[in-house]
C-alpha cells in the first residue's frame, strides 16, 4: 500500500493562521527559522490522523495565542489533509472548536468546553467511526515507525528487539542446528535436547541446578570420611562398665526421692503465700470501692447544686439565640420593604406618564381635509366623492384614537393593580416587622431579668463546697474509708524461703542430669564394636557416591560447554539473519558478559559505531534505512517526515514520500517541491 500526502490545510493551528501547502509524491523541503512552524506540519498531520502530536501526547496545545500570550478565544482550529491511498483520494479533517453557553442568570456567554468534530470525505462522522476508519487504514504504530525516522530509537530497547525479530521471522532452534558447525557429540547432546520438548535455556538452567547440587555434594564428602574416621571408639571392658551403670541409677533412685520431698515443701509454701496475697487483695478492693464511692457521693452533691445554675444559663443561651434570628429576619424584612418601596415610586411615575399620555390623545382633533384634485388635469373631483373621502378619513382617525385611548386605559389599570397588590404587600411586610420588633423586645427584657437571676462561679463553688461538708451519708463513708485505710498498711512480704526451695531442687535434678550424662557415655560405649562396623560401612559409601557424583559432573560439564558453543553460533546465525534485512545499519542483538553467557540487548550500529555517539547525518539516513526495511516487510509506503534536515546532504533513496524540515534564517516558511 502507498500512502502520499497530496494537500495539507491548517487554520489557527499552534500559531498558524491559515496555509494551505501541496505536495509531490517524491521529495517536498520545508524551510524556516526555529519557531517559524516546521515541527507544526508534522504534529498537525499526526493530529488530523489519531490526536496525538509527535511525543505522543493526546493534550498538547494546538491554539492560538495572541501577543500578550492569551488564548484568542472563539477560533476554529483545523486540520485538512488530502491522501493518495493507491491511488484513492481520501480526505480527512480534524475541527476543535470551543463551546460557548449563556448559563440562567448571566449576561454573558461562558466557556463550556472544547468539542471535537471529524470529517472522512467532507462526511461529518462521530469520533468512534471516525478512529475505525483510520484503524481500518492503517495501524497507529506501524504508522508512526514509517512516517518519524526517530520514532524507533525513541522506543524501549526491548519493544525494538521485538520488531527487528519480527522481520527474520519465525528463527528455530532445529534449524539454527541443522546449519551449525559443532562436533558430531555436541550436536547430539543439543539434538537430545530439543527431541524432548526442552528450551535450550530450559536444559541451562537445569543442568546449571544440577551441577550447584552435585559440587555442594562432593565438597562436603572428603570432611564426612574424616569426621566418621575420627568418631571411631575405643575397646572397651563390658561387665566393668554394666556394674558402673547400675550404681548410678541406684544414686538417682535416692536423688528423685529428694526431689519429691522438696517440691512438696515448696507446694505448701507457695499456698499459704497465695492466701496471705488473697486476704490482702480482698481489703484492698474494699479499700478503692469506698473510695469510688465517696468521689461519686461527691459528684453528685455538686451535681444536684450546679444543675439549678445551669437550668438559667441554658434558658438564657436559648433566648439569645432566639434573639439573633429575629435580628436576621428583620434585616430580610427592612430589606424587602425598602425594594418594595422603590418599586412604589417606579409606578407612580409610570401611571402619571401614561394619564399624561392618554390626555394627548385625547386632545387630538381632526386635521383640516384640504380640496381633492385630480392628479392628472388637476381639476376639482365631484362634491360626492370629496364626500366620501372626508367620511372615510373622519372614520380612520376616530378609530385610531379609539383604540390608541383603549390601549393606554388597559395598561394604567394594570400599573394601578401592581401598585395595589404591591401596597398590600408593604402592609403586611411593615405589620410583621413590628410584631417581630416587639417579640424581639419581650424577649431582650426577659434575659436580662435571667441574668440578674445568675449566681457568679465562685458562688456556686462556695454552695458545693458547704453541701458536701454538711452531709451525714458521705461523712459516715469517710469514716469507713479511713478504717480500710488502716487494714491495708499490714502488706504481706515474700520473704527468700522460696527461693531457698527452689534452689535445692534445681541443685539436686542437676546432679540427676550430671548422673544421668555419665550412664549414657558408659552406654554408648557398650556398643563400641558394632558401632565401627557402621562407621567403616558408611565411609565406603562415601567413596562410592565420591566417584558417581565426580563422573556426573563431567558429564553435566559437557552438556553445558555444548550448549554454550551453539548459542554462539545461535547468535551469529540470527544477527546475520536480521541484518540482511537492513542497509547501512546493523543490529547486535546479544552481548556476551565475562562469564561467557549471551544475554539479549538491541543496539544499532552505524558502519560499527553506535546510533547514540553517531552525528545527525547518519542518525537520520540510520532511521531512514530502517523505515526502507519496515516498509518492505510490511508493504506499506507512508509518507516520512525528516526533522533537522539540514544536518545531511546525502539522504539514502527510499520508495516512501519525504518531507524534509530544514532550519534556514527565513523568518516565514518557504515550502519547496524541489529536492
Amino acid at each position: 500500500m502507498q500512502i502520499l500526502l497530496k494537500k495539507m490545510s491548517l487554520v489557527n493551528f499552534k500559531g498558524i493562521r491559515s496555509a494551505e501547502f501541496d505536495f509531490n509524491p517524491t521529495v517536498n523541503t520545508v524551510l524556516g527559522d526555529n519557531a517559524t512552524g516546521k515541527t507544526t506540519i508534522m504534529n498537525a498531520f499526526l493530529w488530523c490522523l489519531f490526536g496525538k502530536d509527535i511525543e505522543d501526547r493526546k493534550d498538547f496545545e494546538i491554539k492560538t495565542y495572541d501577543k500578550e500570550g492569551k488564548i484568542i478565544e472563539r477560533l476554529e482550529h483545523s486540520v485538512e489533509l488530502v491522501l493518495d491511498v493507491d491511488s484513492k483520494e481520501i480526505t480527512l479533517k480534524r475541527v476543535l472548536s470551543e463551546k460557548w453557553q449563556k448559563k440562567r442568570g448571566a449576561d454573558d456567554l461562558e466557556f463550556t468546553g472544547n468539542e471535537t468534530t471529524y470529517f472522512w470525505n467532507e462526511v461529518p462522522l462521530k469520533q468512534m467511526d471516525y478512529q475505525s476508519k483510520i484503524k481500518d487504514l492503517i495501524d497507529e504504530g506501524l504508522f508512526k515507525l514509517l512516517t518519524n525516522v526517530n520514532y524507533f530509537h525513541s522506543l524501549h530497547w526491548e519493544k525494538r528487539r521485538e520488531i527487528i525479530f519480527s522481520l527474520a521471522g519465525e528463527i528455530t532452534e532445529s534449524e539454527i542446528l541443522a546449519e551449525s558447525n559443532l562436533t558430531t557429540d555436541h550436536a547430539n547432546i543439543i539434538g537430545n535436547i530439543l527431541s524432548h520438548g526442552k528450551t535450550l535455556a530450559e536444559a541451562k538452567a537445569e543442568t546449571a541446578n544440577k551441577k550447584k547440587r552435585i559440587k555442594d555434594e562432593i565438597q562436603f564428602i572428603p570432611s564426612r570420611i574424616d569426621e566418621a574416621e575420627r568418631s571411631k571408639p575405643n575397646t572397651v571392658d563390658t561387665a566393668d562398665i554394666t556394674r558402673q551403670i547400675n550404681d548410678l541409677k541406684k544414686q538417682i533412685g535416692s536423688k528423685k526421692v529428694e526431689v519429691e520431698k522438696t517440691i512438696k515443701a515448696e507446694t505448701d509454701y507457695s499456698e499459704k503465700i497465695n492466701q496471705d496475697n488473697e486476704d490482702y487483695n480482698n481489703r484492698l478492693e474494699l479499700y478503692y470501692n469506698k473510695k469510688n464511692e465517696v468521689l461519686q457521693l461527691e459528684r453528685e452533691i455538686e451535681s444536684n447544686v450546679r444543675s439549678g445554675y445551669k437550668d438559667t444559663n441554658i434558658e438564657i443561651s436559648g433566648i439569645m439565640r432566639e434573639i439573633d434570628f429575629l435580628d436576621n429576619s428583620l434585616i430580610n424584612l427592612s430589606d424587602r420593604i425598602t425594594i418594595g418601596t422603590k418599586k412604589i415610586d417606579v409606578l407612580d411615575n409610570e401611571i402619571s406618564e401614561k394619564r399624561a399620555q392618554w390626555k394627548k390623545i385625547n386632545s387630538e382633533t381632526l386635521p383640516e381635509f384640504e380640496s381633492c384634485t385630480c392628479p392628472t388635469c388637476k381639476q376639482s373631483l365631484p362634491e360626492d366623492d370629496v364626500r366620501i373621502k372626508k367620511d372615510e378619513f373622519l372614520r380612520n382617525f376616530n378609530e385610531s384614537k379609539k383604540r390608541r385611548l383603549e390601549d393606554n386605559e388597559k395598561e394604567g389599570k394594570e400599573m394601578v393593580l401592581r401598585k395595589n397588590d404591591m401596597n398590600t404587600l408593604l402592609q403586611a411586610l411593615n405589620r410583621d416587622y413590628n410584631e417581630l420588633s416587639e417579640k424581639k423586645t419581650t424577649l431582650q427584657q426577659k434575659a436580662d431579668e435571667l441574668k440578674k437571676q445568675s449566681s457568679s462561679e465562685q458562688d456556686i463553688n462556695t454552695i458545693v463546697s458547704l453541701a458536701i461538708s454538711e452531709n451525714v451519708e458521705l461523712s459516715k463513708i469517710k469514716n469507713e474509708l479511713l478504717k480500710l485505710q488502716e487494714s491495708i498498711a499490714d502488706k504481706p512480704h515474700k520473704d527468700d524461703k522460696a527461693s531457698e526451695l527452689f534452689a535445692k531442687r534445681q541443685t539436686i535434678q542437676n546432679e540427676i542430669e550430671v548422673l544421668n550424662n555419665k550412664i549414657n557415655v558408659l552406654s554408648a560405649q557398650l556398643g563400641n564394636d558394632e558401632q565401627i562396623k557402621n562407621i567403616d560401612k558408611r565411609i565406603a559409601e562415601l567413596k562410592e557416591q565420591e566417584s558417581t557424583l565426580a563422573a556426573e559432573l563431567n558429564r553435566l560439564e559437557g552438556i553445558e560447554y555444548a550448549i554454550l558453543q551453539f548459542e554462539k553460533q545461535r547468535v551469529a546465525f540470527i544477527e546475520n539473519k536480521i541484518n540482511d534485512k537492513f542497509e547501512y545499519v546493523t543490529f547486535r542483538l546479544f552481548e556476551t558478559q565475562i562469564n561467557g553467557q549471551e544475554i539479549p540487548v538491541c543496539k544499532t550500529l552505524i558502519n560499527g559505531i553506535p546510533y547514540e555517539s553517531a552525528n545527525t547525518a547518519s542518525r537520520i539516513n540510520a532511521g531512514l534505512a530502517i523505515i526502507n526495511a519496515l516498509s518492505d516487510y510490511n508493504s506499506v509506503y507512508a509518507p516520512i517526515f525528516v526533522d533537522n534536515a539540514e544536518s545531511t546532504n546525502v539522504f539514502i533513496t527510499t520508495k516512501s514520500q519525504v518531507v524534509k524540515l530544514v532550519v534556514t534564517k527565513d523568518k516565514e516558511l518557504i515550502f519547496s517541491n524541489l529536492k
